[in-house]
Parts: C-alpha cells; structure tokens; sequence
C-alpha cells in the first residue's frame, strides 16, 4: 500500500513538470521557426538579394572570398561596431558590416564561419553612393544599380537571441527526456522516489517501503484522508511528501 502512495505522489508531481518541459520545448520550437531567431544555411551570397525578398533575415555561410575596405564605419550611439567591406560581384559590389575581428581572419588568407544579418538599408547606401560620387566627380547616377542595395551585416546578426532560444529547446528536451525517464524507472523501482525520506527510522528506503507497506496492510489502526496511524507509526501521505514519524506511546 505504501507503494501506492509513492507511485501516485510520484505521477501527480512528475505530470505538471512535464507538462512545463512540454511547453517550454514546443515555444522554443515556434520561436525557432520565426524569421527573427532562425538562420539560414547559405553556400552562394550572391543568392543574398532573393532570400531577402523571401524573408529570411538571418543566413550562416563560410567565406573565404577577398574583402576591400570601403572606408566608412558602422555606428550606434557614437560606438563603432564594426565598419564596412565590400567585394565585387559580377556587374556589381556586395557590401559587408563586419567587426574588425572577423576582417583580420579573412585578410590572412583563412575562411571564416560568417553568421550575418540580410538589412536594406537605403539611406546606408544613399550616403555611400554621395560619397563615392563626390570623391570621384562623376555624375550623381554612376553608381545606381551598381551597389546591391541588401548588406550583409554581421554586427546586426541577433548572436543572443538566437543562442537562448536554441539554449532553451536542447535543455527543455533534455529535461523532458530525463524526466520521462526517471518517472519510469521511479514507477518500477519505488526506493528512486523523492518526497519521502529515511530520518533514521529504518537502515535504507528499501527498508523503509517494506516495512510501511507491511504495517499499512496488516497493522493499520486509523485512516482519515491523508492521515496513516498504524501500530508503530504515523503516516500523513500529503501529495507533496510523505512524513513519517514513530508513533508515541
């Protein structure tokens, strides 16, 4: 009968937590699939301009390519963040914003893992184009059409967001998973159980579950509800925990 007790308080405790774990997996599981936190695999950035007409806002992809200054930096709140590169791509130039780190790996020859965020942004490309027009004097036109007007900005890529979403869907399958598990083997094997304790009444939990169940099945003077009053002890099975106390005299 005691192990009655401990499977039932065992299944109604376990149940809401993994109820939780359920719902934490599954939200980390939606959030993922949101243009905001998901990143997409990239093998060719030429491919840039359709996946922002797509939606996709964040792309991973290595590089290896040669990168050229482009002589301006990129600022938030008179903190420069990084600065801008851009290479040639066919009939045109694609721009970069990437931190000074990742443009030192580039320039000593190695191919670097590149996680990036797709951003139109046209005053951006407005100000380059003044720019590149007033430095070489040539007509305010000369240069529509020739920078592709996506940038692929590191320093936009949401590294934070992305990391505790995807942090919260391998924990809360994990957890799910071990909480399963153990609910099983807690099932099968009652001495695995939490809510109850030893206190030093009885040598092991093994010793503990034989000796309850024996009294609440052969010597069981009272029960009310929670309450146990056997012979030799007093058992009050709150769904919480179990308290066991030696029965006074």
């Amino acid at each position: 009968m005691f192990k009655k007790i401990v499977r039932r308080n065992l299944v109604a405790l376990m149940i809401p937590v993994i109820i939780i774990e359920l719902m934490l997996f599954y939200m980390s599981m939606q959030l993922s699939l949101l243009d905001e936190y998901r990143c997409y695999e990239v093998n060719d950035i030429s491919t840039v301009d359709i996946l922002y007409r797509e939606g996709e806002q964040n792309i991973s992809f290595d590089y290896g390519g040669k990168l050229y200054p482009a002589g301006f930096d990129h600022v938030n709140e008179k903190k420069t963040l990084g600065s801008y590169y851009y290479c040639f791509r066919g009939s045109s130039i694609q721009l970069f914003i990437l931190n000074p780190k990742t443009y030192e790996e580039l320039n000593s020859g190695k191919q670097v893992r590149i996680n990036a965020r797709l951003i139109n942004d046209e005053a951006t490309i407005s100000y380059i184009k003044k720019e590149y027009t007033d430095i070489t004097g040539l007509g305010d036109d000369v240069y529509d059409g020739y920078i592709d007007e996506v940038i692929i900005s590191e320093v936009d890529y949401p590294i934070f967001k992305v990391k505790i979403v995807r942090i919260v869907q391998i924990a809360s399958l994990v957890l799910l998973i071990l909480s399963f598990v153990y609910t099983l083997l807690a099932l099968v094997i009652p001495t695995l159980s939490f809510g109850f304790s030893n206190k030093g009444l009885f040598g092991s939990r093994k010793e503990l579950i034989e000796t309850l169940d024996n009294e609440i099945e052969n010597r069981l003077d009272h029960k009310d509800r929670f309450l146990y009053i056997t012979e030799d002890y007093v058992i009050k099975a709150y769904i919480s925990r179990i308290v066991i106390s030696k029965r006074e005299e």
